[in-house]
This record gives structure tokens, sequence and C-alpha cells, in this order.
């Protein structure tokens, strides 16, 4: 009985065996080095890898083939992961395959219970040392792979159409010739974001949208969003920037805006009541809202968050009638004070952009005077004027659309990156200058236009039972929302402190806003304009609209983007730093400017030999040979990259100059006992610190050492004395050749003789010649009898006497030293020579 329940294990175990090796057989692997990492496919993902880049096509793409409400997640701009029910996977991934701007269309893998790993079509490969290139090449055609890039440390390889990128990395692999060779994962499939513990952060879907449902059951569609949480990696923003938000004031030491982070001024209440309290009375509570999604306090465990909560907000109050002065008097105080932007989420019902000239005038000078001559950066909500299910386009209300060099005018665009049905539409043939700049998401629709449709925007609010939570009037005339006396959130810390009752454009320019904030908290010396710039060349060109020139009459140049607009202003400001010359020795290289710690991806030029730092801000480096080279940085913020400009540097010993100054051609004549000036021009920087200067026939009478001498020539009398300037520079490295210039001293007639080469190394060549050349046969010049070779202290190194009857000789000085020494002929004429 024993032996046959002996038997009957072993044939279990033995079966356990073989199906786990035959599921190991039919698994997906890749190779870690020469280790196999198994891995399990996702159910429910696919990855999509599109021909062109589909940034503007987002919203489209989405519509394919039935994908509608399946969620979308975008790596980047041509690859994105798709979610589907499990039964449904498989049967779409062969409809996706058969579109004609797919590239590849595969599986998401897992290792472990929820670490993912997406493949496309790129793999890695990294050659052992001593594999030939004919057997890299040879390898390549067999699987005929293109190759997308080659590093010093590794090459990106791209499989053909319709391969299995996991079966030829692996094939790599297992040649022998490669140190690895794996896929190019998107691991995990998820981008680098800051995401903060404030409770009501889920409902702000304008900042971070990922097609959640937060207000009234409502969701949006997947990054319908500003990219706030990327842009946190970057800066959350500087105390030392102001926003002014001119409106109707903010709450004294509201929970979510304590008063250290306001800057509360005397007359700053431009309304009735003691004019040195900004604070917002009765239900008025547009400017807490406007502020709060500037500034509120971050992860604090309350509440909101602002996009720019490590900055200052300046209240400033103009409730009530908006009387003209008081407008102008506002914006004035705002930037002479010390403001850095104005955020003016108030519209007067007027089209003509010359409405109040006072008005004009005040934005003029805030964005010319401000910031110390730098321009306030000035942000208007354009107005809540159009029902486009009527056809009503509306219009621009002043002051958005003054007509002022750089200011921002704000439309709104809502959680399914669409235009909001309020937000007018540009007209760029208008004379009113009926123009939308830039978008940012709001809610969608009032009451009265969609009866489902309602506030939806989350803010601060003035605490306890005022201010817009509980609500106290509907969105609208004759709109059924929201619910007088309803309350949004009804729980919570502080929970009447906050509101989810807000929206417009009044809520998409202090988005704006917000950004400008963290722009300059990057970099406080742009100008008004500049950030203008960022702010609409950055932005996100959705909606599926007619952009032409990168600007719609719906969008403007498109919904804002605060990650993108950073990463822009991170490529201004920050730069590759380090030496301008490389030695044998190591030189380091490092990013300047750079707001906080991120992996920085080098390259480099191949005179260069790579030691350390890849993937951090110090690279070091070291020369392999001569001349001009290159260091570029890339630095990478988590969801994406930012590529700085390459800097030039100089690798080794520096070249010869170009040319010594002062001398317009060799044989030129100077006169005797006379000062001249000579300097160095070089090719290029070249971190030169060090020039040394020889010259026969004068003396350095001033700037050894420098880049410039002066020289006075010697008395020649009746001789003629060959002049000659040499020169050569050390950059630290070692120095350059030698460069070398001729000229006479003499009366201008008579004959003279010319050295060369030199610098020599081991012969040279001593030829008479005739300054005046009124001697046409040279056999009738003087001939060499006698050369003497001095050292640099002047004492005799050697003596070769002649015949006296050549006129042209050459002498073997191989057995001279490196250095300089003294030519004298037939004792009258002296010459500087250089051995090498």
């Amino acid at each position: 009985m024993k032996i046959k329940i002996l038997i009957i294990c072993i044939f279990l175990f033995a079966v356990i065996v073989i199906m786990s090796f035959t599921k190991k057989q039919n698994s997906k692997y890749y190779y870690a080095y020469n280790e196999k990492v198994y891995l399990a496919e996702s159910e429910n993902k696919l990855i999509v890898r599109y021909n062109q880049n589909k940034q503007s096509d987002k919203k489209r793409i989405s519509m394919y083939l039935e994908l509608v409400n399946k969620k979308f997640e975008w790596i980047d701009d041509s690859t994105c992961i798709i979610t589907f029910n499990a039964s449904e996977k498989e049967l779409f991934k062969d409809k996706i395959k058969q579109q004609a701007d797919i590239k590849t269309c595969s599986a998401v893998f897992t290792i472990g219970t929820d670490m993912e790993m997406g493949v496309t079509d790129e793999f890695l490969v990294k050659f052992n040392e001593n594999v030939s290139k004919s057997e890299i090449a040879n390898l390549h055609r067999k699987f005929r792979v293109e190759v997308v890039t080659a590093t010093e440390f590794y090459q990106l390889l791209k499989v053909p159409s319709g391969s299995d990128v996991l079966e030829i990395a692996n094939s790599y692999q297992e040649s022998g010739l490669t140190r690895f060779s794996h896929p190019n994962f998107i691991d995990e499939l998820k981008s680098q974001q800051i995401i903060p513990n404030d409770p009501f952060f889920q409902n702000q879907f304008s900042l971070h949208n990922t097609g959640q449902v937060f207000t009234d059951g409502h969701s949006g569609t997947v990054d319908a969003d500003i990219d706030a949480p990327e842009a946190w990696t970057i800066t959350k923003g500087n105390s030392n920037i102001v926003i002014a938000v001119v409106d109707d004031g903010l709450t004294f030491n509201h929970p979510d805006m304590p008063n250290s982070r306001q800057v509360r001024l005397n007359g700053s209440n431009f309304s009735i009541g003691d004019p040195n309290d900004p604070s917002p009375t009765d239900n008025y509570n547009h400017g807490n809202a406007c502020a709060g999604i500037i500034a509120a306090t971050q992860n604090n465990n309350e509440g909101i968050t602002g996009i720019a909560p490590n900055c200052k907000i300046m209240p400033i109050r103009v409730t009530g009638v908006w009387q003209v002065n008081r407008i102008a008097d506002a914006m004035n105080f705002a930037w002479q004070h010390g403001a850095d932007i104005l955020s003016l989420s108030r519209t007067y019902n007027k089209t003509d952009p010359n409405t109040y000239p006072v008005i004009r005038d005040a934005i003029i000078d805030a964005t010319t005077k401000g910031r110390n001559g730098l321009g306030c950066i000035v942000v208007n909500s354009s107005g809540n004027t159009a029902n486009h299910l009527t056809g009503n386009n509306g219009a621009v209300l002043f002051p958005a659309n003054v007509d002022v060099a750089g200011v921002l005018t704000v439309g709104a665009s809502d959680r399914y990156d669409l235009q909001a049905q309020y937000s007018p539409t540009g007209n760029p043939y208008s004379s009113e200058n009926q123009i939308i700049d830039i978008v940012a998401p709001s809610h969608r629709a009032y009451s009265c236009q969609i009866q489902t449709e309602t506030y939806e925007a989350w803010s601060i609010d003035i605490p306890n039972n005022s201010g817009y939570n509980p609500v106290n009037s509907p969105d609208c005339l004759g709109g059924p929302l929201p619910v007088i006396g309803s309350r949004l959130p009804n729980s919570g810390i502080n929970y009447l402190a906050y509101t989810g009752r807000f929206g417009g454009t009044s809520y998409s320019c202090p988005q704006v806003a917000g950004v400008a904030a963290l722009i300059l908290s990057i970099n406080p010396n742009l100008t008004q304009r500049q950030v203008f710039d960022i702010i609409t060349a950055t932005a996100d060109k959705v909606g599926g609209y007619s952009y032409i020139n990168e600007r719609s009459n719906e969008m403007g140049f498109g919904r804002l983007n605060a990650y993108r607009a950073l990463l822009k202003t991170v490529s201004m400001i920050a730069s590759v730093s380090g030496p301008v010359n490389v030695c044998s020795s190591s030189a380091t290289f490092y990013v300047s400017y750079l707001p906080s710690t991120y992996p920085v991806f080098w390259e480099k030029s191949s005179n260069l030999t790579y030691v350390s730092g890849q993937n951090t801000n110090n690279y070091i480096v070291k020369s392999n040979g001569t001349g001009e080279g290159w260091v570029k940085a890339t630095v990478n913020f988590g969801s994406g990259n930012a590529t700085l400009p390459q800097k030039t540097v100089w690798v080794g010993i520096p070249s010869q100059p170009l040319d010594i100054i002062g001398f317009s051609y060799n044989g030129k004549h100077f006169g005797s006992n006379s000062y001249y000036d000579f300097h160095v021009s070089a090719s290029l920087n070249q971190g030169i610190s060090l020039y040394e200067w020889v010259v026969g026939g004068g003396i350095i009478d001033y700037g050894q050492g420098t880049n410039q001498i002066t020289v006075l020539t010697c008395d020649a009398g009746d001789i003629d004395i060959y002049f000659d300037v040499s020169v050569r520079v050390d950059n630290g490295c070692g120095w350059s050749p030698w460069l070398w210039r001729t000229g006479y001293v003499d009366d201008g007639v008579g004959p003279a003789y010319m050295v060369s080469p030199n610098p020599a190394n081991s012969t040279i060549t001593i030829s008479a010649i005739d300054n005046t050349r009124s001697v046409q046969n040279t056999s009738q010049l003087e001939p060499i009898k006698r050369i003497r070779i001095f050292d640099k202290m002047g004492l005799p190194f050697m003596t070769q006497e002649y015949s006296g009857k050549d006129n042209r000789v050459t002498l073997n000085i191989s057995s001279l030293p490196k250095g300089v020494f003294l030519i004298k002929i037939n004792d009258k004429e002296s010459h500087t020579i250089i051995k090498e």
C-alpha cells in the first residue's frame, strides 16, 4: 500500500513539474541580462502606437471603432493605453490593427500583482566589447531591424511592422553577442505626478481629469485638464511671487488661505467699508473663489489645492458698482505695491476695446512699468456671453478685449475638452478686438442652456453660511440649478468654507494666473510678453477645432497646459554649465537653474570619454582626442523631457592660433628702435589661460603671458636684422603648436637671411635674400660663412663654419634639446628658432 501511495505522489509531482514547464514554455518572457523574466498578459489593456503625432486628434481617436467610454491613457502624443472589458480586448485588438495609421497594437504585461509593463516596436541592446561591427551589422540584417539611436551605452532598435519585439529581443540575447537585450518597456504605464491629500482635490477636474466621477455624478474625458500634478513635480511656486486678485476680496485668515500666505495691505479696499480691510462681505464670494484656485494651501488635509500653492495672494477689493476710477486705482495700486500678476475675472458689458481709457491706461502701465519694467502679467476673463446651442457666439467684453500687447484673454473649455457653451468665440476680423488667447477648463453650461448642467468647479468659500455654500441663487435667469439652499460640500473639515458651485470664465481666468505664477517662480526675470508667449505656445490644441497659425476662434491657442508651460520655462533658463575645455583629467558638467533634482540624460561628442554621472546632474567626462566637441543634456521630469541646447567645448590641447595680428604678411618691414603691438587671433574659445611669446630682432616691452604684447625693435643700423614673433597658447590641457611670423628691421636696402622651417625638428635651411629685390641673381648676395647658436640665456651651444661660397645652407639641429634658441649669421643678423 505504501508503495502505491509513493508511486501516486511521484506521478502527481511529475505532472505538476510538466505542467509548470509547459506553462513556462508557452509564456512570454524577456531577458534581464541572461535571466529569463516571465510576463503575464493583462486581461483588459492594450498599448497602441500610431504612425503620427496625435496631439490634436485625441478626442476623435477615442470615438474610433466604438471606443466611446473606454479609458484612454496617453503616454505621449502617439502612444496610448486603452482599457477594455476582459471579454472585449481580443476583438478590439484585431479591429485596431486594421486601422491604417496604427504602427503597433500590443499587449500590456505584468510582473507580480500590479507592476505593468508595455511594449511597442522598440528594444534596447548593448553589445559585448569584443563584438565586431560586421557581426552587429549581420545581426541587424538578419532580423531586418532599424537603428533608431546609437549611444555609447546602447542601441535603440525598431523591429519590422508585424514582428514580435519580445521574440527578436530575446533572439539577440540568445546570440551571445550582447550584454543585454530587452524591449524598450513603458514601465507601469504611469506618469510621475504629485497628488495632494486635500480631500476635495478629487473634484478639481480642471487640474486633474482621470475620467473620475465628481460633482453631480459627472465625469469627463481623461486628460481634459491643465496637468497640474505633473507641473508640481517641477515647482509649486515661490513665496516671492504675488498675484493680485482684483475682485470681491479675500477672507481674513481663511483656513485654506491663512494670512501668512496673503499680502494684505492698507488701502487695498476700493469699495465701501474700512479702506484697509480687503475682506468680502455678505455673499460676495467671487474673490475668494478666484483666489482659492490660484493659491489655496496644498497638503493640509483640508479643502482644495491651488495651482500655485506656495505663492501669495494680494487681495484687492472692488465689490459693488464698478466705478471706473476705482478699478483703475485698484490696478495701479496692485502693480505699484509689488504684484507680479493681476487676475481680473470681472468685465463690463461693453465691447469697445477703448471703453474706458483710464482703465486701458492702467493696464498699459501695469504691463510696462510693473515688476521694475519687466511688466506685470495681466489676465482677464472673456465674459460668459455665448449660448452656442442657440447659435449665439457671444462677445469678448471690456477690459478682456483691450488692445494691449501681452494681456491674456481667457475663455472656458469644459470637462470634455470642448468649448464651454457660454464661452465667447473669437472673431479676428472684428474691429473690437474679439480675440480669445487661451482657454482653461470650467463648468460645461448653465442650467438655462442645458437643464442638467450647472456650476461644478470647486474653490474656497466664505466660512459659515454666507458665500456660495449654501447656494443663494440659481446660475442664470430662469435656470433651475443649483438648488437654492443646497450645500456642496455638506460634510468634512470646515466644509462651509468651501464650495463646489463655481464656474464660468471667472474660474478659467485664475487658472491662467496660477500657471503664470508657477512660470515666474522658475524664472522671475521673464518679461510680461515672454510669459504670454510661453503660456500660449504650450497650450494643447484640443476639441477638434480648426487651428490656423496655431490659433482657433473657439479656443485661442488651445487649452492651458501647466506642465508643458513649465517644461518650456525650464528649457529657457536651464543650461549646460561646465568648463569650456576638457583635458585628459576629468571635467564635470551640470544643468544650471534646474528647479529640483531630476534625472538628466547626457550625450557627448565622440572625442570625449564617459567617466560617470549618467542620469544625475553631475556628468563627468575626459578627452580622448583634440578638437571641437560638445555635451548635451535632456532633463526627465517624469511626464516629459526638456532637451537643452548643447554646450560646445574644446577637447584637448588648443589648436595653433590663427594669426598674429600686427603682421599683414611674412617679410614685412619694421622700423628700427620702434614700438609695435601684436596680439593673438584664435579660432574659438578654447579656455586659453597662458600665452608664451618669443621675439627675435626686438624685446618684449610689455604683455608677456597675455594675449597681447608690445615689442621694441632693435636699432638695426646699416645691417639687416631678421625680426620674428612666435606665440603658443595653453588651456590647461597643454601647449598648442607654435605660430611663427617673420619680418625685417632694417633701412630698407641690402641683403638679409631667412630661416625655415620654424619651428623645426631636425634640420633648418638658412637662405640669403634681398629685401629690395634689386638683385636679380641671388648668387650675388653675401655668402654664409658662420652660423652660431645660443640658448635663451645667451650661452653658446653650437658653431658651424662654412667655406663662404654658398648663400643657402642646411644645418642639422637634431642634437638640440626642445626649446627656444638664438641664431647669428655671419655674426651680423640674429634670429630665434624653436626646436620641437
